[in-house]
């Protein structure tokens, strides 16, 4: 299931001319608990812990957790298509810093990122002779036929 998502994606990325995308298990609101409807990580991966950060490239895809869901998103997650990386290893960006591919178009949904966030995740990518791109809509939210009603 998660492989047909997950090519679902990357095809979308490829039609908007995006190399891939970073998905953070968070809301436009940055709440710690988020409904359903906001659990995208979750829909994509399997994974309901609440911390975690995917990144979605041509090549690979990788699940970001803390040391509190190693086991978890082991469990969770298909590890066939998702390599899990424990966050006190090696950060997002520091992953992406030494692995993004030169010349890569690096979605995000600015609803889901800080401006901090966005800064931080801008100089990771120039370093990498790279770009960080906002996407609107967020290109999972189409592909997401039984996505639940957003709370009131």
């Amino acid at each position: 299931m998660s492989q047909s998502k997950l090519n679902q994606l990357r095809a979308s990325l490829s039609k908007s001319n995006i190399d891939g995308i970073i998905v953070p298990r968070t809301d436009e609101h940055q709440s710690e608990y988020i409904s359903a409807h906001a659990q995208r990580v979750a829909w994509l991966t399997g994974f309901t812990g609440s911390a975690g950060t995917v990144i979605v490239l041509k090549e690979n895809a990788l699940i970001f957790v803390d040391g509190r869901y190693t086991l978890q998103a082991k469990e969770q997650v298909d590890e066939t298509q998702y390599e899990v990386i424990e966050l006190a290893k090696t950060s997002v960006n520091k992953w992406l810093e030494k692995n993004l591919p030169a010349d890569t178009r690096l979605g995000y949904d600015p609803q889901l990122h800080t401006r901090a966030a966005v800064k931080t995740l801008s100089k990771t990518c120039t370093a990498s002779r790279s770009t960080i791109v906002p996407v609107t809509p967020n290109p999972i939210d189409p592909l997401w036929s039984d996505r639940p009603q957003q709370p009131l």
